[in-house]
């Protein structure tokens, strides 16, 4: 049984949102009262206008990391833009912003709200050098236009601006998982984390407190349900980019680029891009 999107979507939403506006209230209770006052006008105000696509620029620079993009950066990636444009697009008509913040996750595109694209240093480069061609610089654009739309974020920069808390949170965890993921007995305890929530439930709910065991509980399925539905989430918003890509005849663009950087992807994935039919062979780099 195939899992409707809006659920996957509401399984990692929520609890994000939940925890977003606790430690919102939290930072705002515990700042002077003048202060927590003007911290939640200007607040929303800010959600406000970003929920009407005002300021666009603004937020992405404090978002994302990014800058507008230099003159010899437009000019260099204006082929491009144009190029995966469809014909009822307007791709070529975004505004191009470039990361200066560059890590492991950052995506080499990501369309933003309603007239801007963020692209990474590097994807400029390799446009200007020839280490990408225009095909596959297009194919990379086409599929990140497909992420965007596959994901269908309604109010996407007031909502990521909204998730601050909650994506400070989730690098916090990281590092700290970084740092003690070496130590045995934590990474014993986290793969029975399932165990100790039962026992939780249990506990509580023997001690008169049913309230709180559920709660526990509830936390702990969630360390499950949230990474499963983020998965999810992902291999579909891949598999509708890529059915873009294909139907804008740039899939064997995306796959040579795939197989000559030698990036981790299934064969079947290969061959979808490639237009293959099923028992075709698909040459892979190795």
């Amino acid at each position: 049984m195939k899992v409707p999107m809006s659920v996957l979507k509401a399984t990692v939403g929520v609890p994000a949102i939940v925890a977003s506006t606790l430690l919102w209230i939290i930072g705002l209770a515990l700042a002077p009262p003048l202060c927590g006052l003007l911290g939640f006008t200007a607040g929303v105000v800010a959600l406000v206008l970003l929920a009407t696509g005002a300021a666009e620029t603004a937020a992405a620079r404090v978002l994302l990391g990014a800058r507008t993009a230099t003159a010899a950066e437009q000019t260099v990636f204006a082929p491009v833009l144009a190029h995966a444009a469809a014909p009822e697009a307007s791709m070529a008509q975004r505004r191009l912003l470039v990361r200066q913040n560059v890590g492991a996750r950052t995506p080499p595109v990501q369309l933003l709200g309603r007239e801007s694209v963020v692209v990474t240093p590097w994807l400029i480069e390799a446009t200007y050098r020839g280490w990408l061609g225009l095909d596959e610089a297009a194919a990379l654009m086409v599929h990140a236009e497909g992420r965007h739309q596959a994901e269908a974020r309604r109010c996407e920069l007031a909502m990521l601006a909204w998730m601050l808390p909650w994506r400070a949170l989730g690098g916090i965890a990281r590092g700290i998982g970084r740092v003690t993921g070496w130590v045995p007995f934590i990474g014993f305890a986290w793969a029975l984390r399932g165990v100790m929530g039962v026992v939780a439930l249990v506990q509580q709910v023997d001690e008169g407190r049913p309230a709180l065991g559920v709660l526990a509980a509830s936390i702990v399925a969630l360390t499950y349900l949230v990474p499963a539905a983020n998965h999810a989430i992902g291999r579909r918003v891949e598999s509708e980019a890529d059915d873009l890509v294909v139907r804008r005849g740039l899939g064997p663009s995306m796959s040579a680029m795939l197989r000559r950087y030698r990036l981790p992807v299934s064969l079947e994935r290969l061959h979808h891009l490639d237009g293959s039919r099923h028992g075709a062979h698909v040459p892979v780099a190795g």
